[in-house]
């Protein structure tokens, strides 16, 4: 097989004549902005991966390869160079069409203003552990935590790759945030304002999140590289971006799998908020493959593993027990949490902690957030038409109603935030508890 299945140029979509095909023109203003996006990426991609392309089917560099990641990374190489000189642009359905725009409305109403999703963020350092060292790790928290703001320029100006991560680091979040369009502007004082701005703010406490780990880790890194290993500028900068794509969530095309890069809208349905999963696996597969070659000892293995399974599962969920009830977790709870870390990677396997936990349907997805909150206000409403008196069947009507228009406005689960607060400031009032912390997490159940 040669690189020119890849194609001499980039697809073109602009009119019927020069498709051939029988797509309609696609009427939309931006199309000439789109066309040319694609034109100046394949331009600067493609030369590049047709190298990187002819190296890979080298006889001895594909054998050393095989062996010392298996077939199945090898054969993964291929299509991930071709996604990303042409990333693939079918003219989705119309199911495909409603499934892609549920899943990012799903992504606004699951993780805007989330305080728990926030506090996961930090999970991300004990990922980096292994890699980095304690030590180091310790040092940039410390060194971002003394100066933030100068620190995040500092980082910024240098790491084109880390300025870039705030719409980057997760799929679901990036297609959320870039796809959306001005559907409303509202003007306050010089200042105009769209959905667009509305989106942003939903999301700016999973992006603060994001960055208060993040940062500090590539900190870490960076003195690790210049301090220790006697690297340049440019050879530590390059060393610390490099750290953070193989430990922390990423969107690029490489750092995607096949399922999340395929247009298919049901694979991407199943496939959602799973980028730290996949690339948690990855790490993973890579560890394990490592210590079947003998390249590192039944220890170190068991030091991945265990920053990567047993210490996210037993630290957050501790976290979330003492910020919630103020008590640390039965052991019901902890074990939960550790097949949830080693099932997480697996599409529609994960859900099972779902029936297990919750009751919930194996083959749920957050996508039908919307969907589920449109059926209960209709049962809510069929409710009140046949009990007009029953105060229940109102309540039922409004909080469904409530949860409908925040998801389709695309500003956060409103009701789960003020419900949370609400009870928890019920419970302080009552004496019942003194954790300030009820205010923004629900009790255990």
């Amino acid at each position: 097989a040669s690189f020119a299945a890849f194609g001499p140029t980039v697809a073109k979509g602009h009119t019927n004549a020069r498709t051939g095909t029988a797509r309609p023109v696609a009427l939309s203003f931006d199309v000439f902005e789109r066309s040319l996006w694609d034109q100046i990426h394949f331009i600067t991609h493609a030369p590049i991966l047709k190298d990187i392309d002819r190296i890979t089917r080298n006889k001895d560099w594909r054998q050393a390869y095989i062996e010392a990641f298996g077939q199945q990374a090898y054969d993964e190489i291929r299509p991930t160079l071709k996604y990303y000189a042409r990333p693939a642009s079918e003219k989705p359905d119309a199911f495909d069409g409603f499934l892609d725009k549920n899943r990012q409305l799903a992504t606004l109403f699951v993780l805007g203003h989330n305080v728990k999703s926030f506090v996961r963020q930090f999970g991300g350092a004990m990922q980096a552990m292994p890699d980095l060292g304690a030590g180091w790790l310790v040092r940039g928290f410390g060194r971002v935590g003394l100066a933030p703001l100068e620190s995040f320029r500092a980082i910024k100006e240098m790491s084109p790759y880390i300025a870039d991560r705030d719409k980057g680091y997760d799929r679901e979040m990036r297609e959320a945030l870039r796809k959306y369009k001005a559907t409303f502007k509202v003007k306050v004082g010089d200042r105009l304002y769209t959905a667009n701005d509305v989106h942003e703010f939903t999301m700016s406490l999973i992006s603060i999140g994001d960055r208060m780990c993040t940062f500090p880790i590539w900190q870490g890194a960076y003195m690790k590289a210049t301090e220790k290993l006697g690297m340049n500028q440019a050879d530590a900068i390059a060393f610390a971006n490099n750290l953070i794509q193989k430990t922390q969530a990423s969107a690029t095309p490489l750092d995607l799998t096949r399922w999340q890069r395929d247009g298919a809208g049901w694979k991407r349905l199943f496939t959602m908020f799973m980028s730290e999963a996949f690339k948690k696996g990855s790490r993973m597969r890579y560890w394990y493959g490592a210590y079947r070659a003998g390249k590192i000892n039944i220890g170190e293995y068991a030091q991945h593993v265990g920053m990567e399974i047993l210490a996210p599962a037993i630290v957050m969920t501790t976290l979330f027990s003492l910020f919630s009830s103020g008590e640390p977790p039965d052991k019901e709870d902890l074990a939960l949490a550790v097949f949830n870390e080693l099932i997480g990677p697996y599409p529609m396997i994960n859900q099972i902690l779902n029936a297990a936990q919750y009751n919930k349907s194996v083959g749920s997805s957050p996508a039908f957030a919307g969907l589920d909150a449109a059926i209960h206000a209709g049962e809510g409403f069929a409710g009140i038409f046949s009990a007009p008196d029953d105060s229940k069947a109102w309540a039922r009507f409004f909080k469904s109603a409530v949860d409908v228009a925040a998801f389709t406005a695309g500003i956060g689960n409103v009701r789960r935030i003020y419900e949370t607060a609400a009870e928890g400031w019920e419970d302080m009032q009552l004496e019942d508890s003194a954790n300030p912390f009820r205010l923004l997490f629900r009790a255990s159940k």
